[in-house]
């Protein structure tokens, strides 16, 4: 057996490992405090959704989904957020227009954005649900099996319906 192929394979593997540490080590270190402190610049719409506004004392609850993810997108990743917003659309079409569920792509690399890293522990690209009762963030819950179960569309879906419909019986 020759070496050469063994040497290449572990060479590949040690910038492939650095790399995914680099993007991870930066998502981590999140905003500076000068950041965090001052008000969030304004973004565009294809990179981030602003809050949607609430009436002045209104106390309202609904289920908060966000697709997290990163300038740099694979395949997957993209697969993720379609098959996400595929089954919001199709499951919850009359939620979504009620605004008792809400889809919310998010850049984390946008500086306005950063804050989500640390408040949902992200590592990765990710599906969040967030419960919001009375206008307060409630629960919120990480979608991880989104990775395992994206090349099962039924599953996958089936999946992310199943979450939304349990976070939805809470409010």
């Amino acid at each position: 057996m020759s070496w050469k192929p063994l040497v290449k394979n572990a060479l590949l593997a040690y910038v492939a490992v650095s790399a995914g540490l680099i993007v991870w080590q930066q998502l981590r270190s999140g905003a500076s405090g000068a950041e965090a402190a001052a008000p969030p610049p304004a973004a565009s719409a294809s990179q981030s959704r602003a809050e949607p506004a609430t009436p002045a004392g209104a106390k309202e609850s609904k289920v908060r989904v966000y697709y997290f993810y990163t300038s740099v997108r694979c395949p997957t990743c993209r697969q993720i957020e379609a098959l996400t917003e595929e089954t919001l659309k199709s499951a919850f079409a009359d939620a979504l227009a009620a605004g008792r569920v809400e889809w919310l792509p998010t850049n984390v690399q946008l500086p306005q954005n950063r804050h989500f890293v640390r408040d949902f522990d992200l590592f990765t690209k990710s599906v969040v649900i967030v419960r919001i009762r009375n206008g307060e963030q409630a629960e919120w819950k990480n979608l991880e099996k989104v990775w395992e179960l994206v090349q099962d569309k039924k599953t996958f879906s089936q999946y992310i319906e199943g979450e939304i419909r349990a976070y939805l019986k809470k409010l």
